[in-house]
C-alpha cells in the first residue's frame, strides 16, 4: 500500500500560520461571549440604544442572538482550526469580517460606547484597537480564502 508524503512548504506554514492565529481567535471570542451571554445580551442593547433602535427589538431575542453568535464563532474556529469545509468555513469567516471591520472603524470614529465587547469581559480593547485588530484578521481572512486549498485538514472524509 503506497502511501503519498506531502512535504509542506514555507507557503503552507505561513497559510496554516495565519489559520491557527485566526482559528484561535474566534475560538477565544467565541468561548468568552458563551460564557456570560447576557454580557453580550448588554453590550448589544448598548449599541441598539446608541442607534436609537433599542425599542425594536425584544431582550428575549437579543439573548438568543448573543447565544446563536457566541456559537457561530466558536464552530467557526473549531472548523477553522481542523480544516473541515475550508471554502464554506472561510466564506463566513470573510463575511464576518467584511461586516464586523467597517463597523468597527465607525465605531472608532464615533466612539459611542466605551469598548466593543469582541471578547466579553476577559479581554477589553479600545474601539480603535479593535479596529486594528479586525484589520489585521481581515487580512488573514483574505489571504485564508484565496489559499484555502492549502489548509491542511486535520480531519476529512477520507480519514
Amino acid at each position: 500500500m503506497g502511501t503519498k508524503k506531502r512535504h509542506i512548504s514555507v507557503k503552507d506554514a505561513a497559510v496554516n500560520l495565519c489559520r491557527f492565529v485566526l482559528s484561535g481567535i474566534f475560538i477565544f471570542s467565541g468561548f468568552t461571549k458563551a460564557v456570560d451571554p447576557l454580557g453580550l445580551q448588554y453590550k448589544l442593547e448598548e449599541y441598539l440604544e446608541t442607534f436609537g433602535m433599542v425599542d425594536w427589538i425584544p431582550s428575549a431575542f437579543l439573548l438568543l442572538m448573543s447565544v446563536i453568535l457566541s456559537s457561530l464563532e466558536f464552530v467557526v474556529g473549531i472548523y477553522l482550526f481542523f480544516g473541515i469545509g475550508r471554502k464554506r468555513t472561510m466564506i463566513v469567516v470573510m463575511c464576518f469580517m467584511i461586516i464586523m471591520t467597517p463597523f468597527t472603524f465607525y465605531l472608532a470614529l464615533t466612539n459611542p460606547v466605551s469598548d466593543c465587547g469582541c471578547f466579553g469581559d476577559a479581554w477589553i480593547l479600545t474601539n480603535w484597537q479593535t479596529f486594528g485588530k479586525n484589520v489585521f484578521l481581515l487580512g488573514g481572512a483574505i489571504l485564508l480564502f484565496k489559499k484555502r486549498m492549502r489548509i491542511l485538514r486535520f480531519v476529512s472524509i477520507k480519514s
